[in-house]
C-alpha cells in the first residue's frame, strides 16, 4: 500500500504547480517533500510530474491518478463526517512524546482549535523513548514522537520496520551546550567538549539509553563524547536544575527557549568539536490510519516547528 499522506502532499504540488509553494503551505522542508514525491512515484511505478524550470506539470498518468485521488479524499471526508454525525462515541486523540517546547506549543494551539468540540478527549504524555515506543506497540497511545542520536539511526529504522511502525522525520534540532550563567565559561560563544573535560566538568545526561538491537558496548562506542564524569538523571527537569545549580556541570541538548534560560539561570553555547546530531521522529502503528484530528495536530506541529526554526520560540 502506498503512502496516503505522501499522495495528499503530491496533490498539493499538483494544485500549486510547484514543490516550493507546496512545501511552504504544508510546512515541510522542500528537500523532504521532493524525496517524499520520488518515493511515492517509486511505490506507484508511475511518474506523476514532468519537471521543468517553469514548475511541475502532471503527466497524463498523473492527471488520472490525481482525479482518482481527489474523489478518494472527498469520499473519505464524507465517510468521516457521516461517522461523526451518527456516532455517539467520544472522539479521542492521544500522543506520547519527548519533552520539547515546539511540541508543547503545537499541542497547546491544537487543543485550542478543538476546544469548541464537546465530544473529544485529549491525552498528552511526556515520557522517555522506550516508554513511548511501548505505548505505541501496546496501543495505549496512537501517536508518538521520540528523539534519538543520529548515530543510532540504522538501529531505529530496522526496529521500526520489524515492528510495523510507520516513522517520519520531524525535526533535526542542532545541539548546544548549556551551562550555568554563573560559570566562568559563560563568556565565550563557542566551547569544546574537550575543553570542558580538561576543566573536570561533569556532563549531566538525561537517562534515556534505549537503543533497539544495540548492546551496551555499542551504545558507549557509538555515542560521541562519552566521558567518565557523567551524572545520569531520569527527569528532564532534574537535568536542567542540576546544571543550573552546579557551576561545574553541563549538558548537551537541543536549544532551550529564552524563557527557560532566564528561569533557570542558564546560557547556551555553540559546540566547536561535536558531531552529535539529534533526530525527532513521528511514529505510529502501520495499521493505524491517521484521522482528521491527527492531521490537525500535525499541521500545528509543522507550524510550531517553523516558528522554532525561525527563532520565535528560542
Amino acid at each position: 500500500m502506498f503512502n496516503i499522506r505522501a499522495l495528499m502532499n503530491a496533490m498539493e504540488i499538483y494544485r500549486l504547480g510547484s514543490v516550493k509553494k507546496a512545501a511552504d503551505k504544508l510546512y515541510i522542508g522542500q528537500p523532504n517533500l521532493s524525496r517524499q514525491l520520488i518515493d511515492l512515484e517509486d511505490e506507484l511505478g508511475v511518474t506523476l510530474f514532468e519537471r521543468s524550470s517553469k514548475g511541475m506539470t502532471a503527466t497524463p498518468e498523473g492527471e488520472i491518478i490525481f482525479e482518482y485521488a481527489d474523489k478518494l479524499f472527498r469520499q473519505a471526508e464524507m465517510i468521516e463526517d457521516y461517522c461523526k454525525a451518527v456516532s455517539k462515541k467520544v472522539r479521542s486523540f492521544s500522543l506520547a512524546t519527548l519533552s520539547a517546547d515546539y511540541i508543547t506549543e503545537a499541542f497547546s494551539s491544537f487543543s485550542e482549535r478543538v476546544g469548541s468540540e464537546t465530544s473529544i478527549e485529549l491525552y498528552f504524555n511526556e515520557a522517555n523513548t522506550e516508554q513511548i515506543i511501548n505505548s505505541i506497540l501496546c496501543n495505549q497511545y496512537r501517536l508518538g514522537i521520540i528523539r534519538y542520536d543520529k548515530a543510532y539511526d540504522s538501529y531505529f529504522r530496522k526496529f521500526f520496520e520489524e515492528k510495523n511502525i510507520s516513522f517520519e522525520l520531524l525535526n533535526d534540532p542542532p545541539c548546544v551546550i548549556a551551562v550555568s550563567n554563573k560559570d566562568v565559561l559563560s563568556v565565550p560563544e563557542r566551547v569544546s567538549v574537550q575543553q570542558l573535560g580538561m576543566y573536570s566538568y561533569t556532563e549531566v545526561k538525561y537517562n534515556d539509553p534505549f537503543v533497539p538491537f544495540a548492546s551496551d558496548t555499542q551504545v558507549r562506542t557509538e555515542t560521541p563524547e562519552s566521558k567518565e564524569r557523567v551524572i545520569y538523571v531520569s527527569s528532564r527537569i532534574s537535568q536542567i536544575e542540576l546544571v543550573a545549580r552546579n557551576t561545574r556541570a553541563y549538558m548537551i541538548t537541543a536549544p532551550l527557549t529564552d524563557k527557560q534560560l532566564e528561569k533557570y539561570g542558564l546560557i547556551q553555547l555553540e559546540i566547536s568539536d561535536s558531531e552529535r546530531e539529534y533526530r525527532d521522529v513521528f511514529i505510529h502503528s502501520s495499521s493505524y490510519a491517521l484521522t482528521k484530528t491527527d492531521n490537525m495536530f500535525l499541521d500545528e506541529l509543522m507550524r510550531s516547528k517553523r516558528k522554532y526554526r525561525q527563532g520565535v520560540l528560542l
